[in-house]
């Protein structure tokens, strides 16, 4: 009895210690995509990158327009017979030129959309990541009650503000 006793005290100990143990390394995840897209600041920067967009995209169709109007001219000046070769070619080199320059604002238009993105995204993610990390390590230290995540992204605008 005696024993059995013992071995029940001992059994309660060993699982108080694993319930103590398994309390204080709770694991948790921060969805730290939905943090930044939920923030100002985030929606603040898509605005400048849909204008910009918008800017690139307006300038590409104005192109096509005009695009489209030397093609039509290429294709009345060709049905008449009197026009020159000479002209022909010159209207030719101009539709060439108009579609370089059409290739060169697309290739401008995702370059300078890539760094501005990057520009305007990396101090609001390295924000979220500091307070993440912020919050882990309190956390770790044993200090649940003292800085909690919704008091850290009440912080995290301003801090995303103080680095643009």
């Amino acid at each position: 009895m005696k024993n059995t006793m013992k071995l029940l005290l001992l059994a309660g100990l060993f699982t108080g210690a694993a319930l103590e143990s398994a309390a204080q390394s709770k694991m948790g995840y921060i969805n730290r995509q939905a943090v930044v897209d939920s923030l100002p600041a985030y929606d603040s920067a898509m605005t400048t990158l849909q204008r910009a967009a918008e800017y690139y995209d307006q300038t590409l169709a104005d192109n096509q327009e005009e695009y489209q109007k030397l093609g039509a001219q290429y294709q009345e000046m060709a049905q008449n017979p009197a026009t020159p070769k000479t002209r022909l070619e010159l209207k030719i080199k101009e539709i060439q030129a108009l579609e370089d320059r059409m290739r060169e604002i697309q290739e401008k238009r995702q370059e300078e959309l890539q760094q501005m993105q990057y520009d305007l995204l990396k101090p609001i993610s390295d924000a979220v990541n500091k307070m993440t990390e912020t919050v882990a390590n309190e956390r770790h230290n044993q200090n649940p009650f003292r800085v909690t995540l919704w008091l850290s992204l009440k912080q995290l605008p301003s801090l995303c503000d103080a680095k643009s």
